[in-house]
C-alpha cells in the first residue's frame, strides 16, 4: 500500500501495522496520469448535482479518472487492476450502463465495477471508492469503511459530498479534514468535468430516445393478462377509494395513498356484507397532515432535506392511522357526521410474497400501497404504456438533490411484451395526483421498479350504521363516532 493510503488507515485502523508499496513504481504512474496517488475529489459545488442528479456527476468523476489514468499508462508500467467500488447494487447497475463497453474491454486496465462487499479482488492495483449516496444509512462504517480504504495497492481515489460527510461524523468527517489538512482534497466544478459531461448527456438521449415511446408499436399489449379493479364491482359495489390529487399539497402522496388505500379496504368489506353495502366515509386529509406534522415535528416537505422521506414518511403515516387513527365523514347524510377509522396492520411484503401471492392477495380484495422512484420518462408515458424506473435519468427532488419517490394504491397486476426488454410484469395503480398522469388517474409501474410494497388490513366491518339521531336522542357512539361540533 502506498504510504499516502497507509497513513489514515494506520492511524484508525491498524495502530501503524501496514505494509507500504514501493514508490518507485508510483512514482511513475503519478508523473504519467499527473494524479496524485491518494485524493478525494469532492463533487459539492459541480452545478449538475442538483439538475442532473447524483448519479449523473458521479459516473463523470469516475470517466474523467479513468480518462486521466489510461492516458498516462504505458507499456513500462504494464495492465493495471482497477476497482470502481460503490456503495449499493442499484448503484453498480447504473455505472455499469453508464460506462458502456469502452473501459470493461481495454487495453491498458482490467476493471471491476462492484459494491464495497461483494468485489472479487483482495487487493487492486487502483480503487476510485465512491461515497455518494441517496441515503447516509449505505455509508460503510467501522469495518466495512476499513475494507473500502485498504483494498488498493498504489492509488486510492475517493469520490464524495465533503458537506454530507463531514455532517455524518464519525470516521468519515475525519477522513475528510484529513485530506484537507495535507492538501490532497480537491473541489470539482462543471468547467473540470464538462467534456465528459457533455458526452454523457449526448448518450442519456440517445439511449432515451430507445427506452421512451418515440416509435409507434414500441409496446404490445398481451390479451388476457390484464387484472384490475378499476371498473370491476364487488357485488355490485365498486370498491375503490376517492382519487386523490396532492396539487394542491405538494409531497403528500404518501399521505394521499393512505387515505385511498384505508378507504378501499373498506369499500371492500361493506361490499362483502349481507346484504351488500356502500362505504360512504371519506377519511379527511387535512385530518392525518396535522397528525403527521405533530409526530415528526415538522410541516410536511420540510423533513425531505434530512432523513426522513420515503419509506419513513409513508410508514409513519401508516403507524398513524394504526395508533391514532383518521378522521372520516359521511358523504351521504345532509348532516355530515364523523368517526374515526383505523388501520389493523401494515407490513412491508415485497421481499416476503412471491409476485403471484401478492397478486392472488389483492385479487381477493387486499388493496395494497406501494413506492417506486421517478424518472424522466415517466411524464411521457402513452396511454396503457407500462413505466419502467430508468436510473439513468432520475427525477431530482428539488429539496434534497435526490431521486423523488412516488406513492401509489395497488389495485390489479397484468404483464406486457417490450420488444427491446422482453416481458413485463407489472402492477395497477391508482394514483395519488388526480387525473394529471396516466390514464384518468390510473397507470401501470413494472414490477421490478417497485421500491416497496406494503399490505395493509382494517379491523372487522361494524354492522351497517344507524340512521342519523332524531332531534333530543343522543349521539351514536359506534366505530368512535364523533359529532361534528356546532
Amino acid at each position: 500500500m502506498d504510504p499516502s493510503i497507509s497513513l489514515f488507515v494506520r492511524k484508525h485502523f491498524y495502530a501503524g501495522e501496514v505494509e507500504d508499496a514501493s514508490r518507485d513504481f508510483n512514482k511513475q504512474l503519478v508523473d504519467k496520469s499527473k494524479l496524485a496517488p491518494y485524493g478525494f475529489f469532492d463533487i459539492t459545488d459541480v452545478d449538475e448535482l442538483n439538475i442532473k442528479g447524483k448519479g449523473f456527476v458521479e459516473c463523470a468523476v469516475i470517466i474523467f479518472l479513468l480518462q486521466r489514468l489510461c492516458k498516462g499508462l504505458t507499456n513500462e508500467i504494464g495492465k493495471l487492476s482497477v476497482g470502481i467500488l460503490c456503495l449499493s447494487s442499484s448503484r453498480v447497475d447504473m455505472m455499469k450502463n453508464r460506462l458502456g463497453t469502452e473501459y470493461g474491454v481495454h487495453d491498458r486496465i482490467n476493471l471491476e465495477v462492484n459494491t464495497v462487499d461483494n468485489s472479487n479482488e483482495d487487493w487492486y492495483d487502483i480503487v476510485i471508492l465512491s461515497s455518494v449516496s441517496d441515503d447516509n444509512s449505505e455509508i460503510p462504517k467501522g469495518n466495512r469503511m476499513n475494507t473500502a480504504l485498504t483494498k488498493a495497492r498504489h492509488c486510492l481515489w475517493i469520490i464524495g459530498e465533503a458537506n454530507n460527510l463531514i455532517e455524518s461524523g464519525g470516521t468519515w468527517k475525519l477522513l475528510v479534514n484529513d485530506a484537507i489538512e495535507r492538501h490532497i482534497f480537491g473541489r470539482l466544478t462543471r468547467n473540470k468535468l464538462s467534456n465528459v459531461m457533455k458526452k454523457l448527456e449526448s448518450n442519456d438521449r440517445k439511449r432515451v430516445a430507445v427506452i421512451t415511446p418515440a416509435s409507434s408499436g414500441n409496446i404490445a399489449q398481451k390479451a388476457g393478462q390484464e387484472w384490475t379493479w378499476n371498473g370491476r364491482p364487488n357485488n355490485t359495489k365498486n370498491i375503490l377509494g376517492s382519487l386523490r390529487d396532492q396539487k394542491n399539497a405538494p409531497d403528500t402522496c404518501t399521505l394521499q395513498t393512505t387515505l385511498t388505500t384505508t378507504e378501499s379496504l373498506k369499500k371492500f368489506q361493506y361490499s362483502c356484507m349481507d346484504p351488500p353495502q356502500d362505504f360512504t366515509w371519506e377519511l379527511c386529509f387535512n385530518d392525518l397532515k396535522s397528525k403527521y406534522k405533530k409526530v415528526v415535528d415538522e410541516e410536511i416537505a420540510a423533513e425531505e432535506i434530512g432523513e426522513k422521506r420515503g419509506k419513513y414518511r409513508q410508514e409513519t403515516a401508516f403507524e398513524i392511522a394504526k395508533t391514532q387513527g383518521i378522521i372520516g365523514r359521511d358523504k351521504s347524510e345532509t348532516e355530515e357526521r364523523e368517526r374515526l377509522f383505523k388501520l389493523e396492520s401494515y407490513e412491508r411484503v415485497d421481499a416476503t410474497l412471491t409476485a403471484e401471492e401478492a397478486e392472488a392477495l389483492v385479487e381477493a380484495g387486499n388493496i395494497m400501497a406501494c413506492n417506486f422512484c421517478l424518472s424522466r420518462n415517466y411524464f411521457d408515458l402513452r396511454p396503457g404504456e407500462v413505466y419502467v424506473y430508468d436510473r439513468l435519468c432520475p427525477y431530482m427532488h428539488a429539496r434534497s438533490s435526490m431521486p423523488v419517490s412516488h406513492a401509489v394504491t395497488v389495485i390489479g397486476h397484468g404483464g406486457q411484451e417490450t420488444r427491446l426488454q422482453g416481458p413485463v410484469r407489472h402492477v395497477h395503480f391508482q394514483n395519488s395526483e388526480g387525473k394529471r398522469s396516466g390514464d384518468d388517474g390510473f397507470g401501470r409501474v413494472a414490477r421490478d421498479s417497485v421500491r416497496g410494497l406494503y399490505r395493509l388490513t382494517v379491523p372487522p366491518a361494524s354492522a351497517p350504521a344507524p340512521p342519523p339521531p332524531t332531534a333530543g336522542s343522543a349521539p351514536s357512539l359506534l366505530e368512535h363516532e364523533l359529532t361534528t361540533p356546532n
